[in-house]
């Protein structure tokens, strides 16, 4: 219960009634920075459309937090962690996201997403098959991913490498660049084995997605219009394997939460 609850004047009005009076364990409520946690307040927002229902995954509710891929045993040690106050404070959802991730990095498979993707070519590859494990330290078995020398990278590595570099493409093989025009690299394999390591999807059989981030609902009292920001890209075609609900990390990228599987949406968890 929050503190506007505390049972003094409410115990005389019992007392007096002959009413029996409860027992209050604690007086304290969470409250998060940009969040509303008034159902009041949250009912207002839901009655003038600026959010859709009470799942909504901007909100603090039950339905929200399990949407967002927040564990219940996050949650338990969020509070140990916390402790229980008489005062209110606020917080900032950090925390819980780091003691999150330390429970889903375990059972996490990762796959490889690109976002803004942008053309690379590796002229003299032939067909190869890739076999990469689903973790790196943690036993959850492995994929295959079939190449072609024709990939997608993100906009971010492609906008970092130049003519001449090498390059290394995780776990496939090495590349030098030849050329580079605005829209695509072209590049040869290397028998040097150096360079930064990128990620990459095939441009065969690769499946469009999108990633939801999130924001501060609230900012400066007010509604957040930018609460919400849709990233598009390409994942690796395991990604169909996945159900509604699975949780994953797209390397380099971050942890998210697959919601939808057939829009294949996905809500971003945290880095």
């Amino acid at each position: 219960r929050s503190n506007e609850f505390r049972t003094t004047l409410q115990d005389k009005l019992r007392e007096a009634l002959g009413f029996n009076k409860p027992v209050i364990i604690q007086f304290s409520r969470f409250n998060f920075t940009g969040t509303p946690f008034s159902k009041r307040k949250i009912r207002s927002l839901i009655e003038m459309g600026y959010i859709k229902d009470w799942s909504d995954i901007r909100l603090p509710t039950i339905s929200a937090i399990r949407r967002r891929g927040i564990q219940p045993e996050a949650i338990k040690q969020f509070v140990l962690h916390t402790k229980y106050s008489a005062s209110e404070h606020e917080y900032s959802w950090d925390l819980l996201l780091t003691l999150n991730r330390r429970i889903i990095d375990p059972i996490a498979k990762r796959l490889f997403f690109v976002e803004s993707p942008t053309k690379l070519t590796v002229d003299d590859a032939g067909e190869t098959t890739a076999k990469l494990k689903y973790h790196p330290s943690v036993d959850l078995g492995f994929r295959s991913i079939n190449t072609n020398g024709k990939f997608y990278i993100s906009k971010r590595d492609f906008d970092s490498i130049n003519v001449g570099d090498f390059i290394r493409l995780k776990d496939l093989y090495a590349i030098k660049v030849i050329e580079k025009t605005k829209d695509e690299i072209y590049s040869k394999l290397s028998p040097i084995n150096k360079g930064n390591v990128i990620h990459w999807v095939p441009a065969e059989n690769s499946v469009p997605i999108k990633v939801i981030k999130i924001g501060n609902l609230i900012e400066n009292d007010k509604f957040n219009e930018n609460s919400l920001i849709e990233i598009g890209g390409l994942a690796e075609e395991n990604v169909k394997l996945l159900k509604q609900g699975d949780i994953v990390q797209f390397e380099r990228f971050g942890f998210c939460i697959l919601d939808d599987k057939s829009e294949n949406k996905f809500i971003f968890i945290s880095d």
